[in-house]
C-alpha cells in the first residue's frame, strides 16, 4: 500500500540527488582550462577528467540496479551519498591530473548509486496513476542541474577558482547524506537472496568498458578502435551466453519478453543517440563558424534546457492520464524533425533560428524523456525496479557516450580526421573553403543524427501506451 505522505519524500530526498549528479557532470567543462593550468595536466587528462564521470555511471549501472533488488534500495542510495560526498571532496585538493580522473571517477560510483536507486525509489513509493509525475519531476531535477552546473561552474571559477566548485557541490551532498539516512526506508522491505552474479558482471563491465574505449580513442576506422570494438562484442556474446544458462543472473533477459520494456528501451536508444551530440555539434557551429563566445553558446542552449524542465514534469503528469505513446511518439519525431532542419542552416542564418531549433529539440526531448521513463518502469513488477531502471540507465547512458565520437566519425567522412580535430581544439581555418567544408560535415552529421530518432517511432509506436 502506497504511504501517501512518504511519496512526496521521497521525491523530494531524489530530486536533489538528481540536481547534484546532474550539476557535477558539466562543472568541470566550464573550468578546464584553468584546471589544465595549475595542474599542469595534458589536453588528454582533461579529457578524461570530463568523461570518466559519465564512463563509470554507464558501465555500473546495471550491476548496481541488480544489486539494489538484492540488498535494498534506500540503503544503496545513501550509500552513494557518501562515495560522491568522498570522491567530491578528493576532488577538491587534487594535486594532479590523474589524481583527479581517479577522485572524478568515485563521484562517478556514488553517482551511479543515487541515479540507479533514486528512479526505483520513486517507482516504490508512487502508485502506477502518478508515477509519471514523479519521475518527470526528477526529470526536471536533472535538467535544471545541467544547466546549473554550467552557470554556477563559470561563476564560482570566475570569483574564486575551481576548486570552490566541489566545496559547494560537497556541502550540499552532505546534506543530501543525513537527509536521506533520516528520511528514506524500504517500500518493499522483502528482497531477494540469491547469490549476486559476480561473473555476469564482469563480462558485462569488461564488454561495455572495451566498446566505448573502441569509440572513444581516436577514429573508430583505426585497427586500434576496432580490435576493440571486436573484442567488445566477443565479451558481449559471451555475457548473453553466461546470462542465459545462470540461475541467479545479473540481467534477466526474460525482461525483454515483455514488450513494453524491450521497446521501450530501443526506443530510448535511438532517440538518445541522435540527440546526444546536439549540443556539440550545435557549439562547433555557434564558436568555429559564427565566433560567438562560449558563455554566448551557453546562454543560447541554457533555453533547450527551461524548456525540457518545464516539459517532463508535465508531459510526465499528462502521460499518467492518457498514455505514453502519444509523448514519446511526437517528442522522437520533433528531435528529428529539429536535426534535420539545422542540417540546412548556413553561415548566414539568423540567430532567432538557430534558437528556434534549439528550442524545438527542448520540445522533443521534453516530450519523450519522462514519458519513455514512465513506460519502461511501470512495465515490471516493484521487485525488478532496481534492474530495470539499471537497464534503462545504462541504454540512455550508453547512447549518450555513443552519440559524440559517432558524430565525429560523421564529420571526418567530410574532413579528414586531423583537421577536424585541428580545428575543434583551436588551429584556425586555413581558407574558406575549410570553413564551408567544416559547415558540411556538421550539416551531413546532424542529417544522419536525424534518422535514429525517426526510426524511433516504429518500437514507440509497437509498445503498449501507460495510462491510467
Amino acid at each position: 500500500m502506497i504511504d501517501v505522505e512518504y511519496k512526496w519524500v521521497v521525491l523530494m530526498v531524489t530530486t536533489v540527488g538528481s540536481f547534484l549528479t546532474a550539476a557535477n557532470s558539466g562543472v568541470v567543462i566550464i573550468a578546464l582550462p584553468q584546471i589544465l593550468a595549475d595542474l599542469h595536466a595534458s589536453l588528454a587528462e582533461g579529457v578524461w577528467m570530463i568523461a570518466v564521470y559519465q564512463f563509470v555511471i554507464t558501465i555500473l549501472a546495471l550491476a548496481l540496479g541488480r544489486f539494489a533488488d538484492l540488498y535494498g534500495r534506500a540503503k544503496l542510495y545513501t550509500i552513494g551519498y557518501i562515495v560522491f560526498s568522498l570522491g567530491t571532496g578528493l576532488s577538491a585538493i587534487a594535486f594532479s591530473g590523474l589524481q583527479l580522473i581517479l577522485f572524478r571517477g568515485l563521484q562517478g560510483l556514488g553517482a551511479a548509486f543515487i541515479i540507479v536507486n533514486g528512479m526505483s525509489l520513486v517507482a516504490d513509493a508512487f502508485p502506477l496513476h502518478e508515477l509519471g509525475m514523479g519521475i518527470g519531476i526528477n526529470f526536471m531535477a536533472s535538467s535544471v542541474g545541467s544547466v546549473m552546473g554550467y552557470v554556477l561552474g563559470g561563476a564560482l571559477v570566475t570569483y574564486s577558482g575551481w576548486r570552490t566548485i566541489f566545496l559547494f557541490i560537497i556541502a550540499v551532498s552532505i546534506f543530501g547524506t543525513l537527509w536521506s539516512h533520516r528520511r528514506l526506508h524500504e517500500v518493499f522491505p522483502e528482497f531477494h537472496k540469491e547469490p549476486f552474479d559476480l561473473s555476469g558482471t564482469a563480462l558485462y563491465v569488461a564488454g561495455l568498458t572495451v566498446i566505448l574505449l573502441g569509440l572513444t580513442l581516436g577514429a573508430v576506422t583505426q585497427i586500434l578502435n576496432l580490435t576493440l570494438l571486436a573484442s567488445g562484442f566477443l565479451f558481449f556474446m559471451l555475457f548473453v551466453f553466461l546470462e542465459r544458462n545462470l540461475r541467479y543472473p545479473v540481467l534477466d533477459l526474460g525482461l525483454f519478453r515483455n514488450r513494453q520494456f524491450a521497446f521501450g528501451n530501443l526506443a530510448g536508444l535511438l532517440t538518445h543517440v541522435s540527440a546526444g551530440a546536439f549540443p556539440l555539434l550545435v557549439s562547433f557551429y555557434l564558436q568555429f563558424i559564427r565566433g560567438l563566445e562560449p558563455i554566448q553558446v551557453g546562454l543560447l542552449l541554457l533555453w533547450g534546457e527551461i524548456v525540457v524542465a518545464v516539459l517532463t514534469v508535465l508531459c510526465g503528469h499528462l502521460s499518467d492520464t492518457y498514455g505514453s505513446r502519444p509523448f514519446v511518439v511526437g517528442g522522437s519525431i520533433i528531435i528529428s524533425s529539429g536535426l534535420a532542419l539545422f542540417s540546412f542552416v548556413d553561415r548566414s542564418s539568423p540567430t532567432t533560428l538557430i534558437l528556434g531549433i534549439i528550442l524545438l529539440l527542448g520540445v522533443g526531448r521534453g516530450l519523450f524523456g519522462s514519458s519513455n521513463a514512465g513506460s519502461v518502469m511501470s512495465a515490471v513488477v516493484p521487485e525488478s525496479h532496481g534492474i530495470a531502471n539499471g537497464v534503462r540507465s545504462t541504454v540512455n547512458n550508453t547512447a549518450n557516450l555513443i552519440s559524440v565520437p559517432l558524430v565525429t566519425a560523421l564529420m571526418t567522412i567530410v574532413l579528414p580526421y586531423e583537421r577536424v580535430l585541428g580545428i575543434v581544439t583551436g588551429v584556425p581555418f586555413t581558407s574558406e573553403v575549410e570553413i564551408l567544408s567544416f559547415m558540411r560535415a556538421i550539416s551531413f552529421s546532424m542529417l544522419i543524427l536525424a534518422f535514429p530518432s525517426f526510426l524511433a517511432t516504429v518500437p514507440n509506436l509497437a509498445a503498449k501506451s501507460r495510462s491510467k
